[in-house]
């Protein structure tokens, strides 16, 4: 099940020591057709030696210049059986819209017969029709793609890359928009994230090339198990390499204690989730859902949504390592059970934030209802909004051309016609503008609204304004907020170039002199903040090349600078109850999480938290103490025999 918003992991177990953990498939279908999955279309043709299926993206109209990806899947009862027709599928051939023809599949390194369509132009007056001929070269099947009507056109000169989600999971693809850039498909190269001052080579690096492409999207499907945070980098034909955003890529795990259980039998069902470290975006949930109630039950409820924000860990800090979640399972009687897991990404995390409105829209009834409330939301915005004509006119364009549906077949057409109409405005501030402010919407999808609502965290790269460190007496500042950070920090430039101003620690003002102002450049080729000499003023230019060696991540400040950011208040203070202090290890054979107690008690006093997040000025956060833990050697907390302390980053009061 590729989705927008989520990723199923189905969990088997049966009496008869079954057990299966594996990723759902993607949507299927047996009919010569197309079929509408997420960002693609799938055009399949039936054989008697197997299917033929040609990807191509679910935005194209007429005149674009589109790229895809065919696949064959053979038939037969074993290897040998595939393999003769394989060979048989070898000799079809595809004739693509506009008269492109494709005759030579090849077999990839993994078996499977895929190739990359060629680059075609999709015809302005004719149907966009796909056609496959018989190894005889003789007319066997055609199948007519939908394309989306011309009226939906660009809205904006900028050329712009965005990517379309900000959290995805390894199983489905990442997704750049695209707007005016000449039909230029990039190739990604994905770079694993260290801080906001490197976007270079790492130890983790993956090169991915668009399994689909059309003027306005490019698809790119990613290596299994990969998970973290990662600077989305895209480089041209001509060898320019930028970097346009980050992405966590998410990846789901489960295992089973125990295969086969009997009435009253106990099991733990373990359930990871990694690559969320440092996500800018909240809340993100966990929905854990038992199918099969009969068969078994949860201990914790067989409906589960769980924050994986924070880690399982008493004090419920945010933290770089997995979420684990572990559940205990109850046999009732013999059977097969499923429990589904779904991850649930904010509104946030999207570019066009209408996309998780219509996606979750599981009926026509659903739909139907969240297209009257866009069109109301569409209404509301062109009255009390005109300072973009060029938005207003195009939403006034497609209010009455957002499809309705009659039935569940046609509703992931709809859903791809609808949000592909939208997905332009994610490249214009006042598009921005509109798919920020969905009142109606939210009103009909209550759940969604309160995702909505929820403070954002700062960007780690678009928030970035600067970092200070006391111990070496350097400033560096994003140029591109420079002037705004000095002013804010109230900096007198001294005699000798370098600068004076006051910052809290957190209880008292501390007056900081003589400190060098170190520009963070923008790199061009590599897209990176990297330190830079202010003496030397003509590197000091957003985009100018620089060889400046990277600020390693063992310096980072102990001062962080956040644009369009504000503090606030995200966790207010509290006292904990004593408790048993507890050590684990996870057994090698049933991968249960094995804990035991250490002898000694444990009482957190938490003194809150305060954390910048979106807004509209600068904010501040410094290292400072946010948990005090103190150690005793008795049940009853009377003992001190030690005090820990944790520092995280905080606004100063």
């Amino acid at each position: 099940m590729k989705t927008t918003d989520l990723v199923g992991i189905i969990i088997m177990i049966s009496a008869l020591i079954i057990f299966s953990l594996s990723t759902a498939p993607a949507q299927t279908t047996s009919i010569v057709g197309t079929v509408y999955e997420k960002d693609q279309a799938k055009t399949t043709f039936n054989t008697p030696e197997g299917t033929i299926k040609v990807y191509l993206p679910d935005d194209i109209r007429p005149g674009d210049e589109v790229t895809g990806t065919v696949v064959a899947q053979p038939k037969g009862k074993n290897e040998q059986e595939k393999g003769k027709n394989l060979k048989k599928l070898m000799n079809y051939s595809l004739l693509l819209p506009g008269g492109v023809a494709l005759t030579s599949l090849v077999i990839d390194r993994s078996g499977t017969l895929a190739s990359a369509t060629p680059k075609f132009t999709v015809p302005k007056e004719e149907p966009c029709s796909i056609s496959l001929n018989s190894p005889d070269n003789e007319p066997y099947s055609s199948v007519e793609v939908p394309t989306i009507p011309v009226y939906i056109e660009n809205i904006t000169d900028a050329p712009s890359y965005v990517l379309a989600k900000k959290v995805i999971t390894n199983t489905e693809p990442l997704v750049i928009l695209q707007e005016n850039t000449g039909g230029a498909i990039p190739t990604v190269i994905l770079n694993k994230y260290y801080s906001p001052t490197y976007s270079g080579e790492t130890d983790e690096q993956y090169i991915l090339n668009p399994s689909v492409s059309s003027l306005r999207k490019a698809v790119y499907y990613l290596p299994e198990n990969i998970s973290g945070m990662f600077n989305v980098n895209i480089q041209l034909q001509d060898g320019f390499t930028t970097r346009i955003d980050l992405v966590n890529i998410v990846d789901v795990q489960a295992t089973i204690g125990k295969g086969s259980l009997t009435e009253g039998e106990r099991t733990r069902l373990d359930i990871e989730v990694s690559g969320l470290e440092g996500c800018p975006y909240s809340p993100v949930e966990l929905e854990i859902s038992n199918q099969s109630p009969g068969v078994v039950q949860l201990v914790r409820g067989n409906q589960q949504m769980l924050p994986v924000d924070h880690s399982d860990d008493p004090l419920g800090l945010i933290s770089g390592e997995p979420y684990h979640s572990t559940q205990e399972v109850i046999g009732v009687e013999p059977g097969s059970f499923m429990v589904n897991t779904t991850l649930h990404i904010p509104p946030a995390a999207y570019a066009n934030t209408v996309y998780p409105y219509i996606e979750t829209s599981s009926s026509p009834e659903d739909y139907n209802a969240n297209i009257g409330a866009l069109r109301d939301d569409i209404d509301l915005f062109s009255e009390m909004d005109s300072s973009d004509p060029g938005v207003v006119s195009y939403l006034g364009k497609i209010r009455d051309k957002l499809p309705l549906v009659e039935n569940k077949n046609d509703l992931q057409r709809a859903k791809s016609v609808t949000i592909n109409m939208l997905n332009t405005l994610a490249a214009m501030a006042g598009g921005i503008g509109f798919l920020s402010t969905l009142p109606s919407l939210n009103k009909t999808n209550p759940d969604l609204a309160r995702k909505t609502a929820v403070p954002q965290p700062v960007h780690p790269l678009h928030n970035y304004a600067g970092e200070f460190d006391p111990e070496t007496k350097q400033l560096i500042v994003n140029p591109l907020c420079q002037e705004d950070l000095l002013d804010y920090l109230g900096a007198i430039k001294m005699s000798n170039g370098n600068y004076t101003f006051t910052l809290s620690d957190g209880t008292n003002p501390l007056v900081y002199s003589d400190v060098e102002l170190k520009p963070a450049i923008l790199d061009k080729d590599n897209s990176t903040f990297v330190a830079q000499d202010i003496n030397n003023k003509n590197e000091f230019q957003l985009g100018e090349p620089t060889s400046a060696t990277p600020i390693p991540e063992s310096k980072r400040s102990k001062y962080r600078f956040y644009d369009h950011a504000e503090c606030k208040t995200t966790r207010e203070a509290y006292e904990g109850e004593c408790y048993s202090a507890m050590s684990g290890e996870r057994n090698e054979k049933t991968g249960e999480l094995e804990t035991k107690p250490t002898g000694q008690y444990k009482k957190n006093s938490y003194l809150g938290s305060r954390k910048c997040v979106q807004g509209k000025s600068i904010c501040t956060e410094i290292e400072i103490i946010e948990w005090i833990i103190y150690i005793y050697d008795d049940e009853d907390c009377s003992r001190l025999i030690d005090i820990d302390t944790i520092k995280l980053f905080n606004c100063p009061k």
